[in-house]
């Protein structure tokens, strides 16, 4: 079953529900369009069930997801809410982004317990709460992006250019100068340094630079790269502090300035811890 928060929408299937997906944007596996009506600013969760039918049905389910990226109107039905209440067997499993979520990971002890006593988990049923909860991440993308996921985008997103230029990229330069006094100072032109960082770092060819922030002088470089066995390109994260050493090609120190005017597609090379999220905490950074 189904329920939409501030709705009176209730929609209960009787074991006939194949699929159910629920999303905040269109895309599904950056491939088929499983919610094509949802927009990410929208402050809507988007809900997809895809129901059982005849062979010839479910056939036509197949085509359309094959050849439209969509699924078929007849065999599907859509929702939209801001807060979606869904509940399910046990033994149904559930999967956020890809990955399978544990189900005793989420209950407390008497409940864990409980649900390994069953005897049969098609008849303990489980309630899951989705909530959009609109602004809360900051996210950066390339300025040629054409915003096709965003239902407002020309309303709040504004350009880089947009920040203050002369005050704070003076006030930003001396700060972190500053912080990289107490380190080991860089020379001009020091080669050396230039040359360990290209041989130990990590090559990033920029997507978007955004500020996390202003008064900790933080920020973050989205971009890719490559894996060098596989020639597999993968998204990452890079996050510039005041603890971060910049250099430039010349190896040269460079400043923040520098890191917050990367054009889309320029390349720096990085040296950091690298999450399984792809989130790298830059310790060394050149520019």
């Amino acid at each position: 079953s189904i329920t939409e928060k501030g709705s009176s929408v209730k929609k209960n299937w009787q074991g006939n529900a194949l699929q159910i997906v629920l999303g905040n944007t269109r895309r599904y596996a950056a491939v088929v369009e499983m919610t094509p009506d949802a927009y990410i600013d929208d402050g809507l969760l988007d809900v997809c069930v895809i129901t059982a039918g005849e062979p010839l049905s479910t056939l036509g389910q197949i085509s359309s997801l094959l050849l439209r990226r969509e699924p078929d109107n007849q065999t599907s039905e859509f929702f939209r809410g801001t807060h979606i209440t869904l509940r399910v067997p046990a033994s149904i499993n559930l999967q956020l982004d890809g990955s399978a979520v544990k189900l005793n990971e989420y209950l407390g002890k008497a409940d864990r317990d409980e649900l390994q006593r069953a005897q049969d988990k098609e008849h303990v049923m489980v309630t899951y709460e989705f909530e959009a909860l609109p602004r809360v991440l900051e996210v950066a993308f390339p300025q040629t992006y054409n915003n096709t996921l965003f239902e407002r985008s020309s309303d709040y997103i504004l350009p880089q250019t947009a920040e203050p230029q002369a005050s704070t990229s003076d006030a930003d330069t001396s700060q972190h100068n500053g912080a990289s006094a107490g380190r080991e100072q860089q020379s001009p032109g020091d080669s050396e340094q230039v040359k360990e960082l290209l041989k130990k770092g990590r090559k990033v060819t920029v997507v978007g630079t955004a500020m996390l922030s202003e008064k900790k002088h933080r920020y973050i470089l989205a971009g890719n790269t490559t894996k060098v066995i596989t020639g597999e390109i993968k998204p990452v994260a890079i996050v510039i502090d005041k603890h971060t050493a910049l250099l430039k090609r010349t190896g040269e120190p460079a400043s923040v300035v520098e890191v917050r005017q990367l054009p889309e597609g320029a390349e720096v090379v990085v040296e950091g811890k690298k999450s399984k999220r792809g989130v790298i905490h830059a310790t060394r950074a050149m520019v």
